[in-house]
């Protein structure tokens, strides 16, 4: 089977199936999720758009240009985002060492 020359849909699949019918788990399957968070790419067909319109609860479409994972990988534009240290310094610029030196309250123990 020739893979069809057009456009194509990301897929996420964001709620368990757990207690959902046999039908439901097989769609989702058949979407070829295997956990949780998942992000995969089909083809935009009928068939793809209504196993998803079939499910709405458990999968969502997600942009090409969301920062996503797409078989446990990393997009580019998710790359240089996403780390611990840069969400601290994102948050107001100071570390919980400078915060202290300026006579701020410190949520440590008092000295």
């Amino acid at each position: 089977m020739a893979k069809a020359a057009g456009k194509s849909i990301r897929i996420e699949y964001f709620r368990s199936a757990i207690g959902r019918s046999w039908r439901q788990k097989l769609i989702v399957k058949g979407l070829g999720f295997t956990k949780l968070r998942q992000v995969v790419e089909r083809p935009d067909n009928e068939g793809v758009r209504g196993m998803v319109l079939k499910i709405p609860h458990l999968v969502r479409i997600v942009p090409f240009d969301a920062k996503t994972k797409i078989h446990g990988h990393l997009t580019h534009a998710n790359k240089a985002h996403g780390t611990k240290a840069h969400a601290a310094k994102a948050h107001d610029g100071k570390t919980s060492e400078s915060n202290a030196q300026d006579g701020s309250k410190s949520h440590g123990k008092a000295q």
